[in-house]
């Protein structure tokens, strides 16, 4: 019998990212700010160094880099297309 739960999903959302990056560390503290208060979601940050196997499988070429619940959603990010791609890739989805 299927269970219904008004607990909303659970994301995992993951930034890759590399040290001395200016883009990174502005996505980092941005996406601290916006995790803040979203029970749904959970931040992983990582560094592109220490799981190298990872980025290569998941075809990452530029940081930072945003994948939520495994899936690559775009990289290179600016703080708007962070912004746009959490809002798609996650407000929707818990709105709707």
């Amino acid at each position: 019998m299927p269970r219904h739960s008004r607990t909303k999903l659970l994301h995992r959302v993951t930034l890759f990212v590399c040290s001395g990056c200016e883009p990174c560390d502005q996505a980092i503290a941005f996406l601290q700010g916006w995790i803040n208060g979203r029970a749904q979601a959970e931040m992983q940050v990582i560094p592109i160094a220490q799981r190298p196997e990872k980025v290569v499988r998941m075809g990452i070429a530029h940081t930072p880099a945003l994948v939520v619940n495994g899936e690559l959603i775009a990289q290179n990010l600016t703080l708007d297309t962070l912004a746009e791609a959490l809002r798609r890739g996650i407000d929707e989805r818990v709105d709707s």
